[in-house]
Formats: structure tokens, C-alpha cells, sequence
């Protein structure tokens, strides 16, 4: 199967700069979705080059898959509950959310801060965990298309 190509991306999703410089390239590997998603599957072993602005520091690919509904595509995948449970539940992603939030908050742009905030970009249940005054988030189940999915309720809108 062939896939849908890729659009350029030849500006700066953060200050609009125009000098991208490559930093490195990643191999495309979807191969989990071949079932699922085979239109997914087609971009595997295609490779994206990494670009750095010259003028903000910030990197982007410089290519994106030109699929419609690429991401909503990319994110529905049927996870095991046991799997979704292990997730939520593990904290090896703070280093992840904490490394991106202590980048951001030395860029900026031409109108000040970029506006993330910690609290913000941390997931719900770590906000939760970590003593904010929200309700509390639950692990549940959400049923459609005739199966049952894991899914994420945390009793407010964020």
C-alpha cells in the first residue's frame, strides 16, 4: 500500500522563522497499526528530517504526513486496558513533561511568554497527585462501536 505523501512544513511553528537547519532524521516505524490502520502502516520506513529555527532554537519535522486524520489516526489505537491502567499510573513520564517545561520556560517570543503554564501541561492526575485543589481523576471505561476502551474522568473541564 502506498500512502498519502507529506506536506513541507517551511516555517517555524513557534516564532514563524524561516532558517531551519537539520539536526537529524528518524526512520517512520507504524507497523503496530497495520491492522488497525494499514493507511497508518504506509508512512513505515519512510524517513523525516528534524530542523532546528535558527532563530528561536525550537525543533520541528520538516515534513508531516499529508493523511487525512493522520492523528486522530495515530491516537486510536486499542490499547489494552491492562496497558492504559500501567500508563496512567506510572510516573516515568514526569521527566518528560518536566525536561519540556523548564525549555519553554526560557523561550520566548516577540509578545513575552509563550503561555504554558506548569500547571497546565502536566497531566490532570498529576496535578491531582500533587495536591492541587481539583476534583479527583479516575480511570474508567467508555464502550463504542461495540467495545469497551479505557478512558481518562476527571469530574471537570480543563
Amino acid at each position: 500500500m502506498t500512502h498519502a505523501g507529506f506536506v513541507g512544513v517551511e516555517r517555524c511553528w513557534v516564532c514563524g522563522g524561516r532558517t531551519l537547519v537539520r539536526l537529524h532524521d528518524a526512520i517512520i516505524d507504524l507497523d503496530v497499526y497495520r491492522d488497525q490502520h494499514p493507511q497508518l502502516a504506509a508512512y513505515s520506513g519512510e524517513t523525516v528530517w528534524f530542523r532546528q529555527c535558527a532563530a528561536c532554537g525550537f525543533t520541528q519535522p520538516e515534513r508531516m504526513p499529508a493523511l487525512d486524520g493522520f492523528f486522530d489516526r495515530l491516537y486510536d489505537q486499542l490499547w489494552s486496558p491492562e496497558w492504559v491502567r500501567e500508563e496512567f499510573e506510572s510516573d516515568y513520564k514526569d521527566l518528560i513533561f518536566q525536561t519540556v517545561l523548564r525549555g519553554l520556560a526560557v523561550r520566548r517570543t516577540a509578545g513575552g511568554r509563550l503561555g504554558a503554564r506548569r500547571n497546565r501541561a502536566q497531566p490532570t492526575h498529576r496535578r491531582v497527585r500533587g495536591g492541587a485543589d481539583r476534583p479527583p481523576c479516575a480511570l474508567g471505561e467508555r464502550r463504542s462501536a461495540g467495545s469497551v476502551r479505557p478512558s481518562l474522568s476527571c469530574g471537570h473541564a480543563d
